[in-house]
């Protein structure tokens, strides 16, 4: 069976899931272990050198690491209606670019959220840890946060600086949807690209995305949700439609 290995928390994987999901795709969900999983996740990659990230999708051919690719490719495969209509294609991907832009600066904020948090850091550690050994292994889940900066090379920009880009692209989201439910004349891989940026916003439902207490904080961001809620409420109702 196919698997795919991600980050339940991610807005990537939530990006490939949504997709495969929609197309009705069968596969294994396998969660990465940050760190500790990085090995297993190389092989599974067949990538020796270079930097491995999830979501990856491994279905007996190459390995597609990259939620557009995983997309691309249910929708090759898969039913439902189109995500890549084809006059859209274009349109599409440069909403897709426009996510990972934001997502990119969102990823900033959140990990530095999560250093500040010692109940994020002790959400973050592996499954099989026990409750009541969390607290002693804090500082194993801040080497895990020390690992993602490095990883993605954080520390270049400032807060500041990071929610300007989400909050560009956020203006220019509203601004194309001018009060419609859809980006183009219906659902699209575009909606859900943009959707998931709000993860970083103000967290959608745990029904969809489940968040304990300290990393639903971290993801949060006050100073983005007032001045988008609009866009929030959009999210949430593209949700309760399109994700099952």
């Amino acid at each position: 069976m196919a698997e795919l290995f991600g980050l339940s928390y991610s807005p990537w994987t939530e990006k490939a899931r949504w997709a495969l999901e929609h197309h009705r795709a069968s596969y294994r969900y396998v969660e990465h272990v940050p760190m500790l999983g990085e090995p297993y996740l190389r092989w599974k990659a067949q990538k020796l050198t270079g930097r491995v990230t999830v979501p990856l999708f491994v279905d007996g051919g190459e390995p597609i690491m990259d939620s557009l690719a995983i997309a691309a490719h249910a929708e090759r495969g898969g039913q439902g209606s189109p995500l890549f209509p084809a006059a859209k294609q274009a349109e599409i991907e440069a909403w897709n670019a426009r996510s990972e832009r934001a997502l990119a600066a969102a990823r900033g904020l959140v990990v530095a959220r999560t250093a500040a948090s010692r109940l994020a850091k002790q959400e973050a550690l592996p499954p099989l840890v026990p409750e009541s050994l969390r607290p002693a292994l804090t500082s194993v889940a801040t080497m895990g946060v020390a690992f993602f900066r490095l990883k993605y090379g954080l520390d270049a920009a400032g807060e500041g600086e990071r929610r300007d880009v989400i909050a560009g692209e956020l203006r220019g989201l509203r601004d194309a949807l001018g009060g419609r439910p859809y980006l183009f004349e219906g659902f699209t891989y575009a909606d859900i690209a943009m959707a998931v940026v709000l993860q970083a916003v103000q967290p959608v439902d745990g029904a969809f995305v489940p968040l304990r207490p300290g990393t639903r904080d971290a993801w949060a961001d006050p100073v983005l949700a007032g001045p988008f809620q609009d866009l929030c409420e959009w999210r949430d109702r593209l949700y309760a439609k399109h994700r099952a």
